[in-house]
């Protein structure tokens, strides 16, 4: 199952339940109403099914719903993402402040359970390597996001230049 990655207002569980109920009946569609989800796994059938996470679904017990359902997908492995864009820190010291600007900068939607927030690194040299690191529980991302950091006043991003 292929989900957008596109900025909204929807959240990750909403988005992900509303892909694997298209196309089936209504009466097996899941809802946060009749089911309770647990925090998404790594598949361990990954090779069955081609999905690197398994997300299940229990039913409620005043559902009338009976059996679990599980969820295939494919998490977004984050260190896959290859442009390591340069952020020059301006006042920032947190991971959460150079959050938005990686967001606007890839048009993805990471949000604060998507990632440990802490301190930035040091600052060493002219580019210190940065990474934003997916949670366990991010139900959208897995892996690590690498950046670079500079010395600079003003909070801005930038592409790597080319051969960089």
């Amino acid at each position: 199952m292929a989900i957008d990655l596109s900025p909204t207002t929807q959240d990750a569980l909403s988005r992900i339940v509303q892909n694997y109920n298209q196309g089936l009946d209504p009466a097996l569609h899941l809802n946060d109403t009749d089911f309770v989800f647990d925090a998404p796994i790594v598949n361990p059938d990954a090779a069955v099914s081609l999905r690197n996470t398994r997300l299940r679904a229990v039913p409620t017990a005043v559902s009338g719903k009976i059996g679990r359902a599980s969820i295939y997908y494919n998490r977004v492995d984050l260190s896959a993402i290859n442009d390591q864009p340069i952020i020059t820190r301006g006042t920032a010291t947190l991971v959460s402040h150079v959050v938005p600007m990686l967001n606007e900068f890839f048009g993805i939607n990471i949000v604060a359970a998507d990632y440990v927030d802490g301190p930035l690194p040091a600052q060493v040299g002219a580019l210190t390597p940065a990474t934003l690191n997916a949670t366990p529980v991010a139900l959208l991302f897995i892996g690590a996001l690498a950046f670079q950091l500079e010395n600079g006043a003003t909070l801005a991003i930038r592409p790597k230049p080319a051969g960089g």
